[in-house]
This record gives C-alpha cells, sequence and structure tokens, in this order.
C-alpha cells in the first residue's frame, strides 16, 4: 500500500527534505522507498560468478614511456595451465585498424575495419609504433589453444585548439562512467560494495535525478547536446539511416579546447549510437572501442549470459574496456581529457545480475583513484530496468524513471570552487534531470553555462542552486516519466474510462504501425494489435498543493496477439494519447518485431507476422 502524507512547507527548511521522500517542495514530492520493499522482495536475488575461462590469460601489453611502444608478452608461468609449454606454444597477432571514408558508403560504415596478416612470435614482441587494437591466437602444435583481443592506449595528440571561447583558469578532466539500466536503489541493492567504497570517498549523490525520455539514446543525447532527440532530428541526424557526425556532442567541444577525447562502449550490437541506427561515419573521439570489438565479434568466441554478450574470448567483455579505462586514467592523469565509457553488458536485460561486478567495479575505482587529483568523475545510468515482474509494480515504475548518478570532485576542484561544491551539494534532494547534466559539463569546461539547453531552456548548472519549487516541466520533465507523487488508486481496472484509455493507447499504436509499412522487412508485416485486458491502475497526484487537483491515471494493459504489456499516463478524466512515444513496453519484446528494418520506437509496438 502506497500512500503519501502530506506536511506542511513550514515544517521544513527549504534546504531539507521530508523524512521519507527524496524530494520535497511544493511542486513535487518523490517518497522514499525502501530498496528491499515488500513489493519486490521476491525479484530480488544475487547472481553467482561468471567464469569465462578457468585460466588466467595467457597474453598481456606492456607500455613503454622511453620507446612510446607496446610490447606483446607471453606469460610463462601461466602456459602450464593450457596443457602445453613454451617450447611448443606460438602466438601470432594481427592489426586491427578502422576503416576510413570521406562518404558514407554502407549501412555498416561504423563497422568497417581492417586487419593484417598475422606475425608470430615467441615469448614476447614489440609492436609496430601506433598498434591500438591487436587480435591474438596462440597455438600448440596444430591446436589453437588461445584468443584474445589487446586495445592499447597509444600516444596522440590533441587536436588544434579551435574554440574561441575562454576556459576555466584550470581546466579539469572529465571522466563519465555509465553503467546501463540501474536505478538508485537497484545501484544500492546489486552494487554495495561500491556504493559504500564512494560514500567512504565523499563521492556526491542527486537523489531526485529523473530520466527524460524512455531508453537510452534520447537520455545521452540530452547529456551531450542539451537536445530532444526530435530537436537532434531537425538539427543534424534527420533519419536513423543517416551518419550521426555532424551532431553537436560535448567530445567536440572538448576536442576544440586541446583536451583528448575517448568514447568507449560494450556490447556492440546495442550500443548507443549503433542500436538501430547506423552510427558514426569516422571516429567520433581520440580514442574509441568499437573497431576492436566488433572485430573480436567474429574472430573469437562469444558467450551469452543473461541475454547479453558478457564473455568475449577468455574475458568478459567489459574487462576489456576495464584494462583500457585504467591504462588511459593512469596515463594521462596530468593532462586534460573527456573520456566516456559506456557498459551494457552485465546490467542490460537482467535487474540482479549487476550484482557479479561489485567486487570489480570498486577495484577499478580504487586501481583509478590516485590519478584522479585533476578529474571530475560522474558515476551514472541512463535509467533503472525497463522491462520485467518488478516493472510491474510501483516500486518498479518508480526505478526505471530514477537512475543512480554520482558526482566525484577531487581535492584541488573543492579547493579552485568552493561554491560550486557546496550548491551541488545543497542540489542533492532536488528534482534534477540529463538537461542539467549537460548544463554542468559546460560550466566543467567553460567555467560558465555558454548556451541553453535547447531540449529546456530553463534548465541550468548544477553548480548553481535549484529552485526550491521546481517541477518536472521546469526540468524538462514531462508528464509521462515524471516521478512527482504516486499514490494507489481508487479506480477499477474494468471501469469504463479506464477501458476507454487503453483502446485509445492501443488505436494509436495501430495508427503508428499502418504509417510505418515502409519500416517493415517485404515479406512480414505488424499485426494489428487488440485490446486483451487492464492489469493495473495507479492515480498520480499532482507534486503539491497548489496542483492537488491535477490528477492522472498510470494504466497497464496487455494487448494480443503479442501479449505485450503497456504502461500510458492519461489525465483524469480524458482518453486522449498526446504522444505515442510515451507509451512505454514493460515487457520485452524479444524477437517479436524481428521484421523492423529501423526505428526503436516500432520494436516497442510491432508483432511480426510473415504475410
Amino acid at each position: 500500500m502506497f500512500i503519501i502524507h502530506f506536511v506542511s512547507d513550514s515544517q521544513i527548511d527549504q534546504e531539507d527534505v521530508a523524512k521519507g521522500y527524496v524530494v520535497w517542495n511544493p511542486s513535487c514530492r518523490i517518497p522514499d522507498i525502501s530498496p528491499y520493499h515488500d513489493s519486490i522482495k521476491k525479484y530480488i536475488s544475487k547472481w553467482k560468478p561468471l567464469i569465462c575461462s578457468k585460466n588466467k590469460p595467457l597474453t598481456s601489453t606492456v607500455y613503454s614511456p622511453i620507446t612510446k611502444r607496446h610490447t606483446l608478452r607471453v606469460n610463462p608461468h601461466i602456459v602450464h595451465s593450457y596443457s602445453t609449454t613454451v617450447a611448443l606454444l606460438t602466438c601470432c597477432y594481427s592489426i586491427i585498424t578502422r576503416s576510413y571514408q570521406k562518404k558514407k558508403i554502407r549501412d555498416d560504415d561504423d563497422d568497417r575495419y581492417n586487419i593484417s596478416k598475422a606475425v608470430c612470435f615467441k615469448n614476447k614482441i614489440e609492436l609496430p609504433p601506433e598498434t591500438e587494437y591487436i587480435y591474438v591466437r596462440c597455438i600448440s602444435g596444430k591446436k589453437n589453444i588461445y584468443e584474445t583481443i589487446h586495445f592499447m592506449v597509444i600516444d596522440k595528440e590533441p587536436k588544434p585548439v579551435t574554440s574561441k571561447e575562454e576556459l576555466t583558469e584550470k581546466k579539469f578532466s572529465v571522466f563519465l562512467f555509465a553503467i546501463d539500466s540501474i536505478s538508485r536503489l537497484n545501484f544500492m541493492r546489486t552494487l554495495p560494495k561500491t556504493r559504500k567504497y564512494i560514500e567512504e570517498r565523499g563521492w556526491l549523490p542527486l537523489e531526485g535525478y529523473t530520466k527524460i525520455a524512455d531508453n537510452t539514446f534520447p537520455n545521452l543525447v540530452a547529456i551531450l547536446s542539451g537536445m530532444t532527440v526530435s530537436q537532434l532530428t531537425k538539427h543534424c541526424y534527420p533519419s536513423h539511416k543517416q551518419k550521426i557526425d555532424d551532431c553537436p556532442f560535448m567530445w567536440k567541444n572538448f576536442s576544440q579546447n586541446g583536451y583528448l577525447t575517448s568514447y568507449v562502449e560494450d556490447t556492440a550490437p546495442i550500443a548507443s549510437f549503433n542500436y538501430l541506427k547506423y552510427g558514426f561515419l569516422n571516429s567520433p573521439t581520440d580514442y574509441y572501442s568499437r573497431p576492436i570489438l566488433i572485430a573480436a565479434r567474429k574472430y573469437m568466441k562469444i558467450r551469452d549470459d543473461g541475454g547479453m554478450e558478457y564473455c568475449i574470448g577468455p574475458q568478459p567483455q567489459i574487462e576489456y574496456l576495464f584494462q583500457f579505462n585504467t591504462e588511459f586514467i593512469q596515463r594521462f592523469h596530468n593532462r586534460s581529457y573527456f573520456n566516456l565509457f559506456w557498459s551494457n553488458s552485465f546490467s542490460h536485460n537482467e535487474m540482479n545480475m549487476p550484482t557479479i561486478m561489485d567486487d570489480r567495479i570498486r577495484n577499478f575505482l580504487a586501481d583509478i583513484e590516485p590519478y584522479l587529483n585533476s578529474t571530475v568523475v560522474v558515476f551514472f545510468s541512463d535509467h533503472g530496468m525497463r522491462f520485467g515482474k518488478a516493472r510491474e509494480t510501483y516500486v518498479g515504475w518508480l526505478e526505471e524513471r530514477m537512475p543512480f548518478i554520482y558526482f566525484y570532485f577531487p581535492p584541488s576542484f573543492q579547493a579552485a570552487h568552493p561554491s560550486w561544491v557546496r550548491n551541488f551539494r545543497a542540489n542533492k534532494n532536488k528534482l534534477t534531470s540529463p538537461f542539467d547534466f549537460h548544463a554542468t559539463l559546460q560550466d566543467l569546461l567553460y567555467g560558465q553555462q555558454l548556451q541553453p539547453a535547447a531540449g529546456c531552456p530553463q534548465c541550468g548548472s548544477l553548480f548553481n542552486p535549484v529552485p526550491h519549487n521546481r517541477s518536472c516541466d521546469d526540468a524538462g520533465i514531462t508528464s509521462h516519466w515524471c516521478t512527482c507523487s504516486v499514490a494507489d488508486s481508487s479506480e477499477s481496472v474494468s471501469d469504463p474510462h479506464v477501458v476507454a484509455a487503453a483502446h485509445v493507447a492501443i488505436g494509436s499504436i495501430n495508427e503508428l504501425l499502418q504509417k510505418s509499412v515502409d519500416q517493415i522487412k517485404n515479406d512480414s508485416s505488424c499485426a494489428i494489435l487488440s485490446f486483451s485486458k487492464v492489469m493495473s491502475v495507479r492515480t498520480k497526484v499532482g507534486g503539491g498543493f497548489a496542483i492537488f487537483r491535477r490528477r492522472e491515471h498510470i494504466i497497464v494493459f496487455e494487448t494480443e496477439p503479442s501479449k505485450a504489456v503497456f504502461e500510458v499516463t492519461v489525465p483524469e478524466g480524458s482518453v486522449k494519447i498526446s504522444n505515442v512515444a510515451e507509451i512505454s513496453r514493460i515487457n520485452m519484446y524479444g524477437s517479436q518485431s524481428a521484421c523492423v528494418k529501423g526505428g526503436s520506437l516500432l520494436k516497442l509496438f510491432c508483432f511480426c507476422v510473415k504475410k
């Protein structure tokens, strides 16, 4: 049972938050729910460790600051664990390079790479200069006993400064470390050691941080560009079939001001700029992981766990990126960089799977800690789990909309910007959004927000006080994603208004499907969806007394023949659906929409049938 308890504003200070809430203001009340609430306890479990290989890695690379080259080495102490000897062992490496072209040639330009002829060696070999990616295979006799990849941090010069804007006096590096689909509450449940580690070291959370759209892409676009997807479409990305190179993502701003830039992401098939999109024509940043991970998927064994590509060869695929980022941060701690590290492989599909990475993430953060003296770190997610049985509960609804986020400010930053850090602390329990995150990145680079976020002109840097009475509208969060106050519903699932709203939503979905036949493979079509049942109804009450009369219904319903479960938000007394993009699908579509050629929205709705 969820009941909202109202307390007058005079009972609490404006900078405080009422007991039992993470946000409390005249326009927004967000309850502080236990991560182990009774309604989701039965869905919580701890995963057993997943082992990609019983043996330790056979090869490694070591960088020499003198020669500025990497040496590829065989570890002689573990050769025996591969049932061979040093004398019988031969290893060979091939260099992977990204294919470059001046204009779009194919739909998979972002997946193109070249691979060199293999070079074989014994024990160790110095790699040619500028070798960034290699595929390694080791043979004993005629038997292939080992294969792996190495993604090395080679020396690169930042691009010439072209920006005319003045920077902050001291250039702090920025490291964005994101784990997909982890809510604030699920972070507390699944990564307790990591949470303890960062909170003991003064990392600062934002407990009212709320997503602004359904999945990764629009929330990341808001962070990196300050735009909504519809604005991005008009500005630089007219179609998912077009390259996305021309869009104004923040790594360009950092690059134009002399920063090295890096963007690495695991699970290439669903990468943020590639899932149902054509990605980049050329590398978006100085360091880019996609070429080596695409090559690895072709040449190495992939093992799925939790519905994701977890293992690549002998290691979890995120391990390759942990190793890269550790070397990158250690090597460049005295240089200015912008580094985005995004992971999907252990969190995207299974709510409890992140438990297997708690120790590794904690150790990664400990490994890089000595090198963060001039680096601001943001550790965050894009949203919570978007589907599954837990998602059908109220707690799941809240979690989906409220990802975890922490900022780390090194002592040198706190000394340089004491008022910024003081204001940030005061925003812990304020309603915030990815648009504020974007404005904060501008502050970190320029010392001020030069351009308002197009998607939320009234949003601002988290280094400024967030207005006490902020509403979802003020934060660029539409009603469907707004978490400001929900109460149990007295409405019946058979209420005529509720059922009518579900029918209207289904009609909107079918209308979209009928308009999008050009995006469906020729031998298939999307089935017309029909109403099955309303599964639940909750009443959403406006956040504060001033807008108490604003009431909405959150309706969860099932359709035939797909058994798809959808969620829609409609005003009380209305059945109008303002935006079909804000009808959420909260169970997995799997292969049901395999006939969709493009467009993530259609994937949510289409139930493919052969013609």
